[in-house]
């Protein structure tokens, strides 16, 4: 059973490539439920967070717990969309194979997928507008077209909590609206969002809770109380180019 009044729990989390600190001494705790944002500048560390959260790389020093846990106590619980740049596109599978992919942790290694997986593949694929989509390679597929497949795998899983990075980097509007919808329709299920964000215009419009950092925490908590002028100077300097709304 987990607990699942804190998504996510940091304290003191210190990840060093070849001892040079790229995270140093960040502490966070996240609530279910929430929507939320990582910003800051380049180099500020946000993807190597990321892959410390998932346990794909060792941290030097801190601790790091999912929903009350170590991460691979609830590794089912969590789904993850890399950077789209990461992936090879040539991969020979079309769309439908791609989501699909989301069910082997339940399926195990010897049950192929069926007619159930098949259909829900299919409604996965419907949820980020893409179910006309399904015979077509990935490789034949805009870049936020492919976003939205990646996430479509994702909702396969049926995880607890969704961890993206920079999902809306290169794509449209259009993909970008559409992500968008399903990631409010999964914090409304009361699963836990995580996602790597560039555009700090749209902050407050996408997400209810934000992490600001740039190596260290700068600030953590609601978006309203996050975006100040203060915090914002620390992590970006004269650079922010972040507006509030009037």
């Amino acid at each position: 059973m987990m607990n699942k009044a804190m998504a996510l729990e940091i304290q003191h989390l210190t990840v060093a490539y070849r001892d040079t600190p790229v995270v140093w001494d960040l502490s966070v705790a996240i609530p279910a439920g929430k929507l939320l944002a990582v910003v800051g500048p380049n180099g500020a560390g946000k993807t190597t967070l990321l892959k410390a959260i998932l346990g794909l790389i060792k941290p030097t020093a801190g601790t790091i717990s999912i929903f009350g846990k170590p991460v691979h106590q609830v590794r089912t619980a969590i789904a993850y969309v890399p950077q789209r740049m990461s992936v090879d596109w040539d991969f020979p599978a079309t769309v439908l194979d791609v989501v699909l992919m989301g069910c082997y942790a339940r399926l195990g290694w010897f049950r192929r997928a069926g007619a159930l997986e098949k259909g829900e593949a299919l409604a996965s694929l419907a949820q980020v507008e893409m179910e006309l989509f399904a015979n077509w390679h990935i490789s034949e597929l805009s870049g936020g077209q492919q976003q939205r497949v990646f996430l479509a795998r994702a909702l396969m899983q049926r995880a607890e909590l969704y961890i993206m990075d920079e999902p809306f980097a290169g794509v449209d509007i259009v993909s970008e609206k559409a992500i968008v919808q399903v990631l409010k329709g999964l914090r409304a299920e009361g699963k836990t969002v995580i996602v790597v964000h560039h555009d700090l215009q749209t902050l407050t419009e996408y997400f209810d809770w934000v992490i600001l950092m740039n190596v260290g925490t700068i600030a953590c908590g609601p978006v309203e109380q996050v975006l100040k002028p203060e915090f914002m100077c620390r992590a970006y300097g004269n650079r922010t180019i972040y507006q509030p709304h009037q």
